[in-house]
């Protein structure tokens, strides 16, 4: 893992920008499946 951090660091600006942008996107995801997951299972333990 550091390896990867280690290389996008010493990379280009258009390398640590497309990183960015798949972790950011990546992040952006995960959210919206844990708020799916939450307004899915929400009204079943209502009830």
């Amino acid at each position: 893992m550091n390896d990867i951090i280690e290389s996008v660091r010493l990379g280009s600006d258009v390398g640590k920008g497309l990183f960015l942008m798949a972790c950011g996107m990546g992040f952006v995801f995960a959210v919206q499946v844990i708020f799916y997951l939450i307004i899915k299972i929400w009204p079943r333990a209502k009830a």
